[in-house]
């Protein structure tokens, strides 16, 4: 299904991308991010395209990698390619892709700073 408001990839657009598909989807990524309470926060989102690589270029300097690593495979974004794909990315060698929504795949929540 296409998500009206989800085809955000740039910086800045992953929280409105989660909005979005949160309130078009019962079930998925973006509802589990949105039940996700890690530190006791409730305002995680799934990170846009964009986001999602920067995270991949600095994943050295923001995280313990012996206790949060990235694994290697793909996580999802918020950013929507089509109504049947959704982008992802893998965070141990960068590879961006397009992958089908009803595949399960990780993800990797994020707050905005």
């Amino acid at each position: 299904t296409s998500i009206a408001g989800a085809t955000g990839t740039a910086i800045g657009t992953g929280s409105a991308n989660t909005t979005a598909m949160q309130a078009a989807c019962t079930s998925g990524a973006a509802v589990d991010v949105g039940a996700y309470a890690g530190g006791g926060q409730t305002d995680w989102f799934l990170p846009s395209k964009d986001e999602l690589y920067e995270m991949y270029l600095y994943k050295d300097s923001i995280v313990d990698t012996a206790t949060y690593g990235f694994e290697t495979l793909n996580y999802w974004t918020s950013s929507q390619h089509n109504a049947t794909f959704a982008h992802s990315t893998d965070l141990w060698n960068r590879a961006q892709d397009q992958i089908e929504k009803f595949r399960n795949i990780r993800v990797r929540p994020v707050r905005a700073f």
